[in-house]
């Protein structure tokens, strides 16, 4: 089918979406490409702990797999810079990468460009709320694929700014029963006690030491948190 024809059909599909919808409320942004030198820090942002990856880890994943997320930001009140409102630790890891060396201070940063009456609290808010952290399970069953799919633990720790040994730890970890591994994203069972049941390979045989334990008949001590 010629290409003109194949963009009448996808044209006249959406028309008729859009039509049967009735009129369509936009939510993405206004998102332009600014400059990493023009960008600062605003004073709203409600994140002021760090989160479970540090900034050097992320800057090692923004390097690796660019920013997946954009920032967002509003003009800043006076001179030529924009304040970033929400995505401080990706703006802090773009701040490092810019410091060592490894991005240019020039680099262009995709940014949702907030304007208007946004209270810029709400808005960092918001942004923290929608988001949910990727659970310990998670991150073991994506490591494990990543190494299904060929790429070495050594190359998922550089990807990943991880430690080797931490990554070994989850892909040793990997080696658990489906079972155990949902205790686990439970918090049925503490990482330590996964750990000292990741010794053995045999699924069978960590259920059975884990399930006898939680029922009685097992040996409690083997498993107390380190």
């Amino acid at each position: 089918m010629p290409e003109t024809a194949v963009e009448a059909i996808s044209a006249e599909a959406v028309t008729v979406e859009t039509e049967a919808a009735g009129p369509a409320t936009s939510l993405i942004p206004d998102t332009r490409q600014i400059p990493l030198s023009k960008l600062t820090a605003s004073k709203k942002n409600v994140r002021k702990k760090s989160a479970a990856m540090t900034i050097p880890e992320l800057a090692s994943s923004i390097e690796a797999h660019g920013l997946i997320q954009n920032l967002t930001v509003r003009k800043a009140a006076k001179g030529n810079k924009y304040e970033v409102i929400a995505g401080s630790r990706r703006f802090a890891a773009l701040t490092l990468l810019a410091k060592q060396g490894r991005i240019d201070k020039s680099a262009l940063v995709p940014c949702n460009v907030r304007s208007g009456d946004d209270n810029d609290t709400e808005i960092s808010l918001a942004e923290n709320t929608q988001r949910e952290a990727m659970s310990l399970v998670e991150e073991i069953l994506g490591y494990r694929q990543l190494v299904k799919d060929g790429m070495t633990p050594e190359t998922i720790a550089a990807r990943f700014g991880q430690s080797i040994v931490t990554v070994r730890q989850r892909l040793k970890l990997a080696h658990l029963s489906p079972r155990i591994l949902d205790e686990l994203s439970e918090d049925a069972i503490s990482l330590d006690q996964a750990k000292a049941l990741a010794i053995s390979d045999d699924h069978a045989a960590q259920e059975s030491a884990w399930f006898d334990h939680r029922h009685g008949t097992g040996h409690p001590t083997a498993f107390a948190p380190c």
